[in-house]
């Protein structure tokens, strides 16, 4: 059926679904069949080619917006419903840097070129001599020097210059990734202060490179309760082994900072004493004199992954800044921003100065190998 309609006469209630209320002008001498009347309301670029028509429907060069597409307007059929970026990740906590501001200390180098670092050292006197008669004893003062290789921490980017001008997720590109890239310097930071670098030979707080001393093999697997009472049997007695060390050479009335991976923080905590008020952590707690407590498995990584059978434990004994026993020498932050003119590209990068240097080995004790097993 064909319909012949007036000008401006409003067509209504033809069972078009949401436009009821919406009149529809046709100009003189047109005619349309129903179909032809509905296509007009549901194709947006329907063109009855007559420039005088002001019907309310888009021309074709305007864009229109499907609700079932997936390609351009993603907005049509999805909705962004938070303002912020979420992390896929989780950084294990960066402990070194609060270690050095407790009992180490933080020497500043600068980025002058220099790759070797010195550091004076006075060593003991001769005992002095005891009896009826004085007599010569002559001891000598003899000095000496610590030296230490000072490497660098590192990380560059390069872009298009397009690309250095585009956001990412509405942010500026250059200061997003800056943050990101400083935060992986910090943990580079904790994996080199802690082992230390087999490629640049520097040794850290905790390996087998180490100049700190080692504690030796655990005497048994740390999960280990002999007496059926809650007391963690092994863990007590290598614990006590080790302060032994300390109070042996004159350390026993230092605060005794300790950092160890996840596993043991967990064993210890979660095992509570049966005859009395407690568990092995406040045991612990009590046994270091107040010492802080730090938990990262960044203590090993990424060498050795940390898991329930792989586990180390570091102890320090606390000193002032000016008897420090370790220290950190680090750098400032550098940054370059290079143009890269004839490929149109720009690079970008940060650096620091970093490496741990341990001048007393009697304050620093470590033990690794540990395994959380029962039996």
């Amino acid at each position: 059926m064909a319909l012949s309609l007036n000008p401006n006469y409003p067509i209504m209630g033809l069972g078009l679904a949401n436009h009821w209320d919406a009149p529809l002008s046709i100009p003189q001498g047109v005619t349309l069949d129903l179909d032809s009347i509905a296509a007009m309301y549901y194709n947006p670029v329907f063109d009855i080619q007559d420039p005088g028509l002001d019907s309310g429907f888009l021309e074709i060069g305007e864009l229109g917006r499907d609700a079932t597409s997936g390609v351009v307007f993603r907005e049509d059929w999805q909705q962004i419903v938070r303002n912020v970026i979420a992390r896929s990740f989780r950084d294990q906590p960066r402990v070194i840097r609060q270690l050095a501001a407790l009992g180490g200390n933080t020497l500043q180098s600068s980025l002058d070129g220099s790759k070797l670092m010195r550091i004076g050292k006075l060593n003991d006197i001769d005992r002095p001599g005891y009896g009826m008669v004085p007599r010569e004893t002559h001891t000598a003062l003899s000095l000496g020097e610590i030296t230490q290789k000072m490497p660098q921490i590192f990380q560059t980017a390069t872009m298009t210059v397009d690309d250095w001008k585009q956001t990412a997720a509405g942010m500026d590109r250059w200061a997003l990734l800056n943050g990101e890239i400083v935060r992986k310097i910090q943990n580079e930071e904790d994996y080199v202060g802690f082992q230390g670098s087999t490629k640049e030979n520097t040794s850290g707080l905790i390996g087998a490179a180490a100049e700190a001393s080692d504690l030796g093999d655990p005497t048994g697997a740390w999960g280990v309760d002999s007496g059926s009472n809650g007391h963690l049997t092994n863990f007590q007695i290598d614990m006590k082994a080790a302060i032994d060390e300390f109070v042996a050479n004159g350390l026993g009335d230092k605060k005794i900072d300790v950092v160890m991976t996840s596993y043991i923080y967990t064993l210890i905590r979660n095992k509570i004493f049966f005859n009395r008020s407690g568990d092995n952590l406040t045991w612990f707690q009590n046994l270091i004199n107040g010492g802080e407590i730090f938990v990262t498995n960044n203590l090993q990584a990424p060498k050795t992954a940390v898991s329930s059978t792989a586990n180390s434990i570091l102890m320090i004994a606390r000193e002032p800044g000016t008897m420090q026993n370790w220290c950190i020498i680090s750098s400032e932050m550098d940054q370059q921003m290079v143009d890269n003119h004839p490929l149109w590209n720009i690079t970008y990068g940060l650096r620091e100065k970093f490496v741990i240097k341990v001048l007393n080995a009697d304050y620093v004790r470590w033990m690794d190998g540990i395994s959380n097993a029962t039996s």
